[in-house]
């Protein structure tokens, strides 16, 4: 499961990187870069399985 969520990070990376100068000057994620990683799946790598997320091994992400 966790390699799905590497692919998505892998498809909204551009995305990411152009919210790039935005996320400098406020010195925070921007909300559409929060939105992307949390569609993604991100937030849910390491969360168990019982709780909706993923249960990956952070050695194996």
């Amino acid at each position: 499961m966790a390699h799905e969520v590497v692919r998505r990070v892998e498809e909204v990376s551009p995305l990411l990187a152009a919210t790039a100068e935005e996320t400098e000057a406020l010195r925070r994620l921007t909300d559409q870069g929060v939105k992307l990683i949390r569609q993604a799946g991100v937030t849910r790598l390491l969360q168990p399985r019982d709780f909706g997320g993923h249960a990956a091994d952070p050695r194996e992400t």
